[in-house]
C-alpha cells in the first residue's frame, strides 16, 4: 500500500484499502502498528499519541482521529472542488490528467451525495474554460445538441466529453501529442521571420478627386450603367457581382466617390419588381432584383452553399504575451485589421491615423485607428 500523508482527496481510498488488508486480523496491536507504518506527514503526526494507549483503545482512537481530520465529508468535497476549479488552463499534454481528475471528482461527489456542488451552469462553465480553445468551441456544439434533445447539460456530460477528447488527443498513432510534440511548446521568434504590418491607405485631404466615366462597365461617357446593353444582357447574378466588385452604388449603379453610398443616395427608390403577388420592397436598382436572395448586412446577395468567409484559429504572439485569436480570411481585402481590444491585450501600439474602408455594396466608413503595428507574429 502507498503511504497516506493526510490528503483528504485520498482518505477514502486509503482507509478502504487498509481495512481490506487487515480484515481477519484480531490483534489490535498489530493493526495499530500497521496503520502507523502506512501513515506519514500530517497523518502520522495526528495519531502518534495512540501508541501510549492500550492497543484496542489506541487503534480505535487512531481511526477516529484520521476520519475527523482528513475524512470529514465537507473537507473532502471542498478539496475535490478546489482541485478541479483552482487550476490553470490545461493544454493537450495535460488533458488526460485533467480528465482523470474530473472523473475521480465526479465519482467521489456522487458517492458522498454532493454532486450538485458542481452540477450548476456557473461551475460547468469554469470547468470548460480550463480546456483548450478548440475544445471549448466543440463543447458549444455538444451543449447545443443536448439542449435540442431537452437535456440540461450536467457534470456527467462534461466528464464524458473531456474523457472522449483526451482519448482522441492521446491516441498512440494519430494523437496530437505523439506526432506533434511541438504544439505544447510556445512559439519562438525567428530573426528572419517575415512580419506583416497593418497598412491602411489614408487619402490625403488635398488629393484631387478621381473622375469616373458615366458607364464604368464599358468605360464610356455615352450612357449610364442602367442604359448599358452589355450590363442589361447579363444574368442578374452577374450584374450583382460586378456591382459589388466595382464598389458601385446599389441604388443608382454609379461610382460617385467616398461619400456616396446606397444608404444616402439621393436617387434611391424602392425596387418595385413583382414576383407573383409579392412586390420587392428593398431599396436597390431594379436590375439587381434577385428572385432568390439571402440577406447579409441589409444587402441581397445570391444564395450559395459555400461559406462567405473562412475562419482560422491561430496563436498570436505579441511583444510580451501570446493569445489565441479567430482570424477571418477575406481574399478580397487589401489590408490586415486587428481589433483594438485585442491589440491592447497583446501590449502592442501603433501610430494614430484617420482611415476609411469600403464595405460590401460600395458603402464607405471613416474611423480612427492605428497603423504600423510591427510586434505581432
Amino acid at each position: 500500500m502507498k503511504q497516506y500523508s493526510g490528503d483528504p482527496l485520498y482518505y477514502h481510498a486509503f482507509i478502504t484499502s487498509f481495512n481490506n488488508t487487515v480484515m481477519g486480523i484480531e490483534d489490535d496491536k498489530l493493526k495499530l502498528n500497521s496503520l502507523l507504518s502506512l501513515c506519514s506527514g500530517k497523518a502520522l503526526e495526528s495519531i502518534q499519541y495512540c501508541v501510549l494507549k492500550p492497543p484496542n483503545e489506541g487503534f480505535k482512537s487512531a481511526c477516529k482521529t484520521l476520519k475527523e481530520r482528513f475524512g470529514n465529508t465537507a473537507v473532502i468535497v471542498q478539496a475535490w472542488i478546489g482541485k478541479v476549479l483552482n487550476r490553470p488552463r490545461v493544454d493537450s499534454a495535460k488533458l488526460g490528467e485533467f480528465a482523470d481528475d474530473l472523473e475521480n471528482c465526479f465519482e467521489a461527489l456522487s458517492a458522498l451525495g454532493y454532486v450538485n456542488e458542481l452540477n450548476n451552469q456557473s461551475s460547468l462553465k469554469q470547468i470548460v474554460d480550463k480546456l483548450p480553445r478548440v475544445l471549448q468551441n466543440r463543447w458549444q456544439g455538444e451543449n447545443f445538441r443536448l439542449k435540442e434533445k431537452d437535456v440540461v447539460p450536467a457534470l456527467q456530460h462534461v466528464v464524458k466529453f473531456v474523457k472522449s477528447s483526451a482519448k482522441e488527443v492521446n491516441d498512440p498513432v494519430f494523437g496530437s501529442i505523439s506526432n506533434h510534440p511541438v504544439e505544447a511548446q510556445p512559439m519562438r521568434h525567428k530573426r528572419n521571420q517575415q512580419v506583416h504590418s497593418l497598412n491602411i491607405n489614408v487619402p490625403s485631404p488635398n488629393a484631387p478627386k478621381e473622375k469616373f466615366p458615366k458607364c464604368w462597365i464599358c468605360k464610356s461617357d455615352a450612357h449610364w450603367p442602367d442604359q448599358c446593353e452589355k450590363f442589361i444582357n447579363m444574368k442578374v447574378e452577374d450584374r450583382f457581382e460586378m456591382t459589388k466588385n466595382n464598389h458601385a452604388c446599389f441604388s443608382c449603379l454609379k461610382i460617385a466617390g467616398r461619400n456616396h453610398r446606397s444608404s444616402n443616395c439621393s436617387r434611391k427608390k424602392m425596387c418595385g419588381e413583382k414576383l407573383g403577388d409579392k412586390t420587392c420592397d428593398r431599396f436597390h436598382h431594379r436590375l439587381l432584383y434577385l428572385t432568390k436572395t439571402v440577406g447579409v448586412n441589409k444587402l441581397s446577395i445570391p444564395s450559395c452553399d459555400e461559406p462567405l468567409l473562412c475562419v482560422l484559429e491561430v496563436e498570436v504572439k505579441g511583444k510580451y504575451r501570446t493569445l489565441m485569436a479567430n482570424v477571418m480570411l477575406d481574399l478580397g481585402s487589401q489590408g490586415t485589421f486587428v481589433r483594438s481590444e485585442f491589440a491592447q491585450q497583446l501590449g502592442v501600439k501603433g501610430k494614430s491615423v484617420a482611415a476609411s474602408i469600403t464595405k460590401v455594396g460600395g458603402a464607405e466608413e471613416s474611423f480612427k485607428s492605428r497603423n504600423r503595428i510591427r510586434d505581432i507574429y
